[in-house]
């Protein structure tokens, strides 16, 4: 019951036992519910926040349903999307997976577990590593199977670089907004941006997955991440940057650009692949 009538949430997922947990309040806005069941472990969190933690012995249910319990008592509300994973997500994976869907469907989340703050202008798609500590991180991720980064080479404890883009096109090479006295180039519309939190992570790796970009233009045979740093977005915290794939045919990257490796499968642990379910 998410809660039941007398404000109280009760929960049965992947355990033998039904869970009682404190009030929390009506479920009247859009929230984020997480459970993790494990082997002696049953875990809540409600917008990046734990409301319980008891013991556990793992079970499901045969035929299980969503938005109803065995009793048919049902959720009345709006369900947006389940992620269901074949095993336990790490707490750095937890959070980075919180703030996706936070700025996905508008959800506030409490200052210590917000790691991304361009909610407004670039929520599509956020993905991003980061680290609770040695046994919790995430050091591999990839936006929309296009942009992706790995390897960080000095990730530390409460670190995280979470990235999203606008959501424009990269369906076609286009003009506009290029660095001043540059020739020969042409970029895809579509801007990455990048906030760290916590600390720098270091070096990474920058990957992209050419298949999901149009063909090269004639006597095009390079990729450049074009990154923006001059403060025209803003540098409300860390380092935070605006990015673009490009495609050019200068012999050498100048200053404002970067050479990207060319690779068809992000490098590195992935997170579990979910079962969404709308």
């Amino acid at each position: 019951h998410y809660p039941w009538t007398d404000g109280t949430l009760y929960d049965e997922f992947g355990t033998t036992s039904r869970k009682n947990n404190l009030a929390i309040g009506p479920l009247n806005q859009t929230r984020i519910y997480t459970v993790r069941s494990t082997a002696g472990s049953w875990v809540n969190i409600l917008d990046c926040v734990q409301i319980s933690s008891t013991g556990n012995t793992v079970s499901f249910q045969s035929s299980p349903k969503l938005g109803a319990n065995a009793a048919l008592n049902y959720f009345d509300g709006t369900i947006s999307e389940v992620f269901l994973f074949n095993q336990a997500l790490n707490n750095a994976q937890r959070i980075i997976i919180e703030n996706y869907l936070s700025s996905k469907y508008n959800v506030t989340l409490p200052a210590a577990g917000d790691k991304y703050l361009f909610d407004s202008g670039h929520p599509h798609e956020v993905a991003g590593i980061g680290r609770v500590d040695g046994s919790n991180l995430h050091n591999s991720a990839m936006s929309g199977a296009t942009l992706g980064i790995s390897t960080p080479s000095d990730l530390g404890d409460n670190e995280y670089l979470l990235f999203g883009h606008d959501n424009a096109s990269i369906s076609a090479w286009v003009t506009g907004e290029l660095p001043s006295g540059f020739s020969n180039i042409q970029r895809v519309a579509r801007e990455w941006r990048f906030d760290q939190t916590g600390g720098s992570v270091g070096t990474v790796t920058v990957d992209i997955d050419p298949t999901k970009f149009p063909t090269l233009p004639s006597a095009y045979n390079t990729y450049y991440l074009l990154v923006d740093g001059d403060g025209a977005h803003g540098k409300e915290r860390g380092d935070n940057l605006a990015a673009t794939q490009a495609a050019s045919r200068r012999p050498a990257p100048a200053p404002e650009a970067t050479p990207l490796r060319r690779a068809g499968v992000q490098p590195g642990p992935r997170l579990p692949q979910p079962v969404p379910q709308r």
